[in-house]
């Protein structure tokens, strides 16, 4: 009986530390595109993936942050949309909320 509760405290214990793991995402991906120099939708699909190495690690909400300039994203502003915290595993084909996307623009 002590063998089953130590294992069940190690099983939830492991739970625990995978939930607030942290990962960055990779591969991003717009109309299933790295990098496109343009698309032809007013409401894109975007896609990542994971850079987590940890077993049974998942995903367990995500921030879309859209700015005009990579260096605004580095210091995590978004002059374009932030979508704020949304509690999701979602990362494929998650559709573009924020204002209407200009045409010809980066």
């Amino acid at each position: 009986m002590n063998f089953i509760v130590r294992t069940m405290v190690a099983f939830f214990a492991m739970q625990f530390v995978a939930a607030f793991a942290s990962a960055n995402p990779l591969h991003l991906r717009c109309e299933l595109l790295e990098n496109p120099l343009g698309i032809d939708t007013t409401a894109p699909r975007l896609s990542w993936q994971s850079d987590a190495t940890e077993r049974d690690w998942r995903q367990i909400a995500y921030e879309i942050l859209v700015a005009t300039k990579p260096e605004l994203l580095k210091t995590g502003f978004a002059d374009i949309w932030d979508s704020g915290k949304v509690d999701s595993g979602e990362s494929v084909g998650v559709i573009y909320a924020g204002p209407a996307l200009k045409s010809r623009s980066r």
